[in-house]
């Protein structure tokens, strides 16, 4: 997967796209200008804007899926929004992005937008629908084309969701396997969400 500092999901241009999903939170496009990093793995950043007084938090479960269709490869983060410095009480939903690379060779990745399944092999089954599509502007010396999907889940959701053993990610073509490190990082999210699982709340079995 080739990063640019004007695109990962977590320190670019996804900054002021996936805050167009979260109503009722303020934006960060300000936040902007300070990711320039490249994503660190297996960890959870956190981002504070003063001037919005809100903060994001993301983790990269993937920077290189395998290859699909044609060449393409996704990377997977996982984020979440709230007002000031301090998370009070956890936000509605967790929001999980995937940024599309397709070489010059090939077309685009998803071309449409594409539910995101998401199983368990306690055969656990979630099926979610796309929350936002962005084809970014293909220039005529770039390397390949992008695309950014994104979906949110419902906190709860996210919580059971993390108490599995490992999850199997597919959208169209793209598949992401998380266990391991990747599954231990999903575990983290959830812990920072301040939310325990209970059986009751699996709805989406």
């Amino acid at each position: 997967m080739f990063h640019h500092s004007h695109f990962w999901p977590a320190a670019g241009a996804a900054t002021a796209f996936l805050q167009l999903t979260a109503h009722g939170l303020p934006p960060l496009q300000a936040q902007e200008p300070r990711f320039g990093l490249a994503p660190k793995p297996y960890c959870v950043q956190q981002f504070y804007d003063r001037v919005t007084d809100s903060s994001r938090a993301v983790a990269t479960l993937s920077t290189r899926s395998r290859a699909f269709g044609l060449g393409a490869r996704v990377s997977i983060d996982v984020s979440y929004s709230y007002p000031g410095r301090h998370l009070m009480e956890p936000p509605g939903w967790v929001t999980i992005t995937l940024e599309s690379f397709t070489p010059a060779r090939g077309g685009w990745a998803f071309a449409r937008p594409r539910t995101l399944e998401i199983r368990s092999p306690a055969a656990l089954k979630l099926e979610v629908s796309p929350a936002e599509y962005r084809k970014h502007r293909a220039h005529l010396f770039d390397r390949g084309r992008r695309e950014l999907l994104s979906f949110r889940i419902a906190t709860g959701a996210f919580v059971e969701l993390a108490a599995e053993p490992e999850l199997s990610l597919r959208a169209g073509g793209a598949v992401v396997r998380v266990r391991g490190r990747r599954m231990e990082l999903v575990r983290q999210v959830a812990q920072r969400l301040g939310l325990q699982p209970t059986e009751g709340d699996r709805r989406w079995n």
